[in-house]
């Protein structure tokens, strides 16, 4: 029985732990749909969905599409005819991120003055 003992415990000893694995994308917070319409703001809804992809473990290689599939009538159909200049969703320092250009595309003039007017 000790030989029995001695050798579990060699056999445990050798045991090498297991890969850890990615944390499992999930739908956990919900985007609301954004349509480009005037009253809609286009930076809050960014936020609104960055803050989704950090809780549903949303990996940055698919926000794209991910994103693109919560646009509506006018900013989806933005997003699918300029679907190819698009990089990713966010990477700092890019000029091809489809959140920049989104809030460039769908922000008023009237949205801009009342920024300004606020800080």
């Amino acid at each position: 029985m000790a030989q029995a003992l001695t050798a579990l415990a060699a056999a445990l000893g050798n045991l090498q732990p297991a890969p850890a694995q990615a944390p499992r994308e999930q739908n956990i917070a919900q985007v609301p749909k954004f349509h480009g319409y005037r009253n809609e703001n286009p930076a809050e809804w960014a936020k609104r969905f960055d803050a989704a992809c950090l809780t549903n473990n949303w990996r940055p290689n698919r926000q794209k599409d991910i994103a693109g599939s919560f646009l509506d009538r006018p900013a989806f159909q933005w997003f699918d005819e300029n679907y190819n200049g698009f990089g990713q969703w966010y990477t700092n320092g890019a000029n091809n991120n489809l959140r920049d250009l989104l809030i460039a595309k769908y922000t008023t003039i009237a949205m801009k003055n009342k920024w300004q007017m606020e800080y």
